[in-house]
């Protein structure tokens, strides 16, 4: 289960079946998901990519 926070229903549990992508980014991880109320939004997670020396 990962927890999102949907704009409509606010803080909420989704499970991996709800999730629909992934992207690494120079930010960090990008996901996106489905509500269970239907809205389809993403979350950025995880940590920012560091710079190689």
């Amino acid at each position: 289960m990962l927890g999102i926070d949907c704009p409509h229903c606010g803080p909420t549990l989704v499970w991996e079946s709800r999730l629909s992508g992934f992207e690494n980014t120079p930010a960090g991880i990008l996901v996106r998901f489905r509500c269970y109320c239907g809205h389809e939004g993403t979350m950025l997670t995880g940590r920012r990519r560091r710079a190689h020396a």
